[in-house]
């Protein structure tokens, strides 16, 4: 039987490295595909198309001007943020 004062020991080491693989993964998403952090942040998996090597950008997290508050901005700033982005291979893996 494992104890309790172990399992505490053992998620307090794994959530630190849970939150630098998901930052690591998501600055290397940024610099595959030149999203900005804003599109990173809003991407859904439905956005992700790996079959067909590409991701749409639908949206944008926005920080409210006080920045203690952001939402997800399913409308974009202009026409040109609508896009589709194709996938490197190793944006593909970051993915998967």
């Amino acid at each position: 039987m494992i104890n309790g004062k172990f399992m505490k020991v053992k998620k307090r080491r794994f959530w630190p490295f849970a939150l630098f693989m998901l930052i690591y993964a998501a600055i290397a998403l940024m610099i595959e595909t030149g999203l900005r952090v804003g599109e990173v942040l809003a991407l859904r998996w439905k956005d992700v198309q790996i079959s067909r090597k590409r991701l749409a950008v639908r949206a944008t997290v926005v920080r409210l001007a006080n920045k203690k508050l952001s939402y997800v901005q399913e409308s974009a700033k202009s026409a040109s943020s609508h896009r589709t982005i194709p996938l490197t291979p190793r944006a593909i893996s970051l993915l998967e």
